[in-house]
């Protein structure tokens, strides 16, 4: 059966082909609202849809009174739509944790090889930080995903980087939530010193041993999460 399309997304399939056709990049001009009604035969509402609904996903950025233009894509639309998910218990927390340690033990190569003094600094500083605000929660998980955001940062790859801004917001939620698991002052010191092995495996460059102490901070923080899903399984019996 063929699908009746909508003009909006018809417009919205024009101005993609004409990025690709005329080899547009990131803030180049797009033509304006009334030269792509007069192009394509169409009223200026629909165009103003298709437009709108090129900026609700980055692909163009639109502001009154001046021309379109195209749009470099943020972590801004991974953000949202995970959030959503997540929202909506379409993923799980554990789902995301799970993800995140298949990602970011196999991008620990990359910033080994990648990394600068300055981003090795910066490790160590974070670490600092989440040693001296342990226990707070708010300021501690804070710390916690600005380590993480600092290493899809730190791979030189802006897909990492991408998708790292993208999910800082999950991360830090998922900081939160874990760090309400812990039970002890023991438990506490772990977390800011299983950061501090990978940032000395990441300064030595030591791929597999920036793996394993990546893989061991995802052990503890899994535990967690698990110990606070249990403990509101048992709550809602």
């Amino acid at each position: 059966m063929l699908r009746q399309i909508r003009l909006s997304d018809q417009v919205v399939q024009h101005i993609q082909a004409h990025i690709v056709e005329q080899g547009l990049h990131s803030g180049d001009r797009l033509p304006s609202e009334s030269e792509l009604a007069r192009t394509l035969g169409v009223g200026r509402p629909t165009v103003r849809e298709a437009m709108n609904l090129l900026a609700g996903a980055g692909l163009v950025r639109v502001s009154t009174g001046k021309p379109p233009l195209v749009g470099a894509i943020t972590g801004d639309a991974i953000s949202l739509i995970v959030t959503h998910a997540m929202a909506v218990k379409q993923i799980a927390p554990l789902e995301v944790l799970e993800f995140r340690r298949h990602i970011e033990t196999g991008v620990i190569a990359l910033v080994c090889e990648r990394r600068t003094e300055a981003d090795v600094d910066g490790f160590f500083a974070i670490v600092e930080d989440m040693q001296r605000l342990v226990g707070q929660f708010e300021e501690f998980s804070r710390a916690d995903t600005a380590f993480h955001t600092l290493l899809s940062e730190a791979t030189g790859n802006p897909v990492s980087e991408i998708v790292g801004a993208g999910i800082s917001q999950v991360v830090l939620s998922s900081s939160r939530n874990g760090l309400r698991a812990v039970r002890s002052a023991e438990e506490w010191d772990m977390v800011p010193r299983l950061h501090r092995d990978i940032a000395e495996a990441v300064g030595d460059r030591n791929v597999e041993a920036a793996r394993a102490a990546m893989a061991a901070h995802f052990d503890v923080a899994a535990s967690r999460l698990r110990r606070l899903a249990e403990h509101a399984e048992g709550v809602t019996e």
